[in-house]
This record gives C-alpha cells, sequence and structure tokens, in this order.
C-alpha cells in the first residue's frame, strides 16, 4: 500500500516512528524526511540520546504503543531481522525504508516477473567461456527466482552457485535446475564482521572452480541482488577491450576490474564495491585470494571512534578490508591519502552507475548512498571515475569537495 508513495503513509494518520539511528536513518532522513514521533534503537549508547530532534528509545517503548494505531519504519541494513523483532513485540505493520523510497520497486518487481512468466528450456546450452557466479546463502523465495532470472536470460552463460553445506534440501531443490554446477562450502569457523569470510570463502572457492573448468570471464554477485542490464556480458566484455590495463598488467593482472557505484566510496580509502564484479577470473581470483578477517569489533562503534583514513586502513568496512589486501596482494604500496585511495580506483576499475548493471537489491533497493546529501558518505559514480582517468580532478583537486580523512568520522 504504501511502497513507493510515502504520501498514503502520511495521510493514514498512523503514529510515525522510526526503528534505527545510524548512517541509514541519516541517509533516508536526510533526502526523504518523515514527521517521526520518535526513535527506537537496538543499541543501548545511541538510547536516551537525540538524533536530528528526534529522541531514542529502547524498542520496549512500543509496548506501551497500541499497534493499530503506529507504523514502524525500519532504518537499518539488518531490517530482516529487525521485522522478526517487531513481530515479536506485537501485531505492528512496519516497511522497509529503502522500500517505501524506492519509487520504482514495483516496476522492477513487475519487469523481472515478465521474464520469468516466459517458457524456456530449462537445459542448459554452455556455449561460451564466460560464467555467472552467485555467492550467498539460499534465500528462501528470493534467490530461487534470481537464478532462474538468469537461466531465463542466459542460457549460453556457465552458472555456478557457491553456498553452505548444511543447507536445507528444500532449499537446494529451489535452485539446482537453474545452475550448472552447486559448490557446498565448509562455512568457516569464524564468519567475520559483516560475514566477510564466509563471503571471501565461498567467492574463492567459486572462481577456483571456474578456473578449473577453464572458464575466461566470470560476473561475481550475490545471491540477494538481481542483475537485469541486458545482455551485461557482452557489454563488460566490451568495456574490458575499451579502457587500457597498462597498470594492471604492471602487477601482474590481465585487466581491470568492473565493480558499481554503490558502497565504491569517495572518502573511505581502497573501498571497492563487491555487489557485483565483472573480469577476467585470474584477476578476480587474485582478488579474493586474501587472508580471512579473524578480528571481532563492533563495526559502529568503530565507524563512531575513528578517523575515515584509520577507518579504512585498518579495513574495518569490509570492502576497505578487501581493498586493502588486494593492494597488499599485488604488491601496490598504500599511500594512506585521498589522491591515491582515487588512482586505485582509476587504475584497475571501471566503476559503473548503479542503473548500467541494472542492479536491484529486492532487501534494500533504495540502495545505500547513491544519493547521499551527507559528504563523507558518497560514493564514486562513473562521472567522477572518468575525471579521474582524465586526470582532470587532480590537476583541479580544488574544484573537488574533499573531505579531511584525517578527523573525519563515518557517522
Amino acid at each position: 500500500m504504501f511502497i513507493g508513495n510515502p504520501y498514503n503513509l502520511l495521510v493514514s494518520g498512523k503514529k510515525l516512528i522510526g526503528w534505527g539511528s545510524g548512517g541509514v536513518f541519516e541517509y533516508f532522513h536526510s533526502l526523504f524526511p518523515l514527521p517521526l514521533a520518535c526513535l527506537v534503537d537496538n543499541s543501548s549508547k545511541a538510547q536516551k540520546t537525540i538524533k536530528m530532534g528526534l529522541k531514542i528509545y529502547s524498542p520496549e517503548v512500543l509496548q506501551k504503543e497500541d499497534p493499530q494505531q503506529v507504523f514502524l519504519i525500519v532504518y537499518s541494513s539488518f531490517s530482516v531481522e529487525i521485522m522478526r523483532h517487531i513481530s515479536r513485540l506485537g501485531s505492528f505493520n512496519s516497511i522497509n525504508a529503502s522500500v517505501l523510497f524506492c519509487f520504482d520497486y514495483k516496476f522492477q518487481w513487475q519487469r523481472i516477473n515478465r521474464v520469468l512468466e516466459q517458457p524456456f528450456s530449462i537445459r542448459r546450452q554452455n556455449v561460451t567461456d564466460s560464467a555467472l557466479l552467485i555467492q550467498g546463502q539460499i534465500l528462501p523465495e528470493l534467490t530461487a527466482k534470481i537464478v532462474s532470472y538468469y537461466a531465463h536470460c542466459y542460457p549460453d552463460i556457465q552458472i555456478i552457485f557457491s553456498t553452505w553445506q548444511g543447507v536445507a534440501k528444500v532449499l537446494i531443490d529451489e535452485v539446482e535446475p537453474f545452475v550448472d554446477h552447486l559448490l557446498l562450502n565448509n562455512v568457516p569457523e569464524f564468519p567475520g564482521v559483516q560475514n566477510r569470510n564466509m563471503q571471501i570463502v565461498s567467492t574463492r572457492a567459486g572462481l577456483e572452480y571456474c578456473l578449473q573448468k577453464g572458464i575466461k570471464t566470470v560476473l561475481k554477485t550475490r545471491s540477494d541482488i538481481f542483475i537485469t542490464a541486458h545482455d551485461v556480458f557482452k557489454q563488460c566484455k566490451s568495456l574490458l577491450k575499451y579502457y587500457e590495463p597498462k597498470v594492471c598488467q604492471q602487477f601482474g593482472l590481465f585487466n581491470r576490474i568492473i565493480i558499481p557505484q554503490s558502497f565504491t566510496r569517495k572518502y573511505l580509502l581502497y573501498s571497492p564495491s563487491d555487489l557485483a564484479m565483472y573480469g577476467t577470473v585470474e584477476d578476480l581470483l587474485r582478488f579474493w585470494s586474501i587472508p580471512l578477517d579473524d578480528r571481532q569489533f563492533d563495526l559502529l562503534e568503530e565507524c563512531q571512534t575513528r578517523n575515515l583514513k584509520n577507518l579504512s586502513l585498518d579495513g574495518m568496512p569490509a570492502e576497505c578490508f578487501l581493498g586493502v589486501n588486494f593492494c597488499r596482494t599485488i604488491g601496490r604500496s598504500l599511500g594512506g591519502d585521498l589522491l591515491d585511495s582515487w588512482q586505485f580506483y582509476r587504475d584497475f576499475f571501471i566503476v559503473l552507475d548503479n542503473s548500467w548493471l541494472g542492479l536491484f537489491w529486492p532487501k534494500n533497493p533504495h540502495i545505500p548512498d547513491t544519493y547521499s546529501v551527507a559528504v563523507h558518505r558518497e560514493t564514486v559514480g562513473n562521472a567522477f571515475w572518468h575525471a579521474l582517468l582524465t586526470d582532470t580532478v587532480q590537476q583541479d583537486i580544488g574544484s573537488v569537495e574533499k573531505v579531511d580523512t584525517d578527523s573525519q568520522c563515518w557517522c
């Protein structure tokens, strides 16, 4: 009812309460402010404070509310888990802010469902040396749709799914008919902050399988994201031919790696997005052949207390951990400043706007920070990346709005 139409929510007469007070809240409330009565947050550190003029309470305060008179807006990347928590508190209506403010959410699903409704042969052809590598959990209902969608669109591309031992057979049965090979990996002893170790293990296993089978190029994506751009393999292959890989080859790589805008941060150093990646199997394997991270820490606390430079160089966010360790793997020195990070993007990647790849993330369709008004959260779009490529940013650094990475914190 309210998806993509916040006006209906505003005139519903419901008392609006936000759940979550971190970066997701800041992002959406800056772009799309709602007349919230207050915020609730599980973090005891956030409770009894004020964020953007709103008092923050423990979720227990909801026990005093009439569920029929309240509507909860969930401002968090962990919206699925939070909505389960909400259901235990009462029959409250709630919605993920990312879904609420995604104005083409219904259109995206309609377009995907039109593809899924078309008749097709489940038999795979595998006539090319390219592969689609999907890694991650098998999510009930969603992942099967994603894999089926790719089987419809790319009958001649090998589809490799890299997931985990112990997955329920019913979920395996949902996806197995649509893939050419299913890898069941051992779960690492420590999943890592943001599950980064699980991501590394499953991606690396998939890439090693591709290398073993003689695959040349790979599009790596996740089990909860659709890539809907038309003939994306052909387009990516053309891009790799267009942009010279001179610096990459100096470090033993074959070519650049294509990545999307979201999570490729402008002011967090060495933070290439891993939502999707396209490149040669050898290059992607170099990127993902890094040590696992056995550290245990509270990422939100680190973001609130560390400056952007230290946060990045110590690899606290998952993307920075991957980027910094990729540099170490190929022997590229880390200058540790803004220009060196931008040169890293310039020399080793092709950064595309999300729309170029047709990224659709159902749990988070308003993919974070693409249009952020908070300068330090900005991402590297294709236009900015081209400016780096032509050296216009370095020639006129004063024309670029700059964040002091030595003092600015993430939150």
